[in-house]
């Protein structure tokens, strides 16, 4: 799946820049999404990530560390949001968990992706911080789900 990196930025970029817009600032837009795909990513890709397809296109991902339970980078393509493709893959996500009997799940929700992961099931529990390995920290809301 390191071959599915670009594609995988690709959507991530382009889910951030069209869903995060009013909920951070434009400094902030242009961190998060950066200028390039780091080294380290296809890395974690094949580590961690799983991807939503659709005619043979990846339209989503999103990662889980069957170790912690903690969720993290989901992003669907702007085209397919709305369409059940997040929820099938964070539906996906939650029986690899339970297959490891992972008990809770956890994760931090950028602050316009906190509506999709209560429909999901999670429950907020603060707002906080989260500080990019980039060097930028923005809010978000910490949330968990029981399995």
């Amino acid at each position: 799946m390191r071959e599915d990196a670009p594609r995988i930025w690709a959507v991530r970029r382009a889910a951030i820049a069209s869903q995060c817009q009013g909920y951070y600032s434009a400094e902030t837009l242009k961190l998060w999404i950066g200028d390039h795909m780091p080294e380290s990513f296809p890395g974690k890709v094949e580590n961690n990530y799983y991807v939503a397809v659709l005619d043979s296109k990846i339209i989503g991902a999103g990662a889980i560390d069957l170790d912690s339970g903690r969720i993290d980078a989901m992003c669907v393509d702007p085209e397919h949001i709305g369409t059940g493709s997040g929820k099938r893959l964070m539906q996906h996500l939650e029986t690899l968990a339970k297959q490891e009997h992972i008990k809770r799940l956890h994760l931090e929700s950028s602050l316009n992706a906190a509506p999709f992961y209560q429909a999901c099931g999670f429950t907020r529990l603060e707002k906080s911080q989260y500080h990019s390995p980039r060097g930028f920290s923005m809010d978000c809301i910490l949330m968990a789900k029981s399995l």
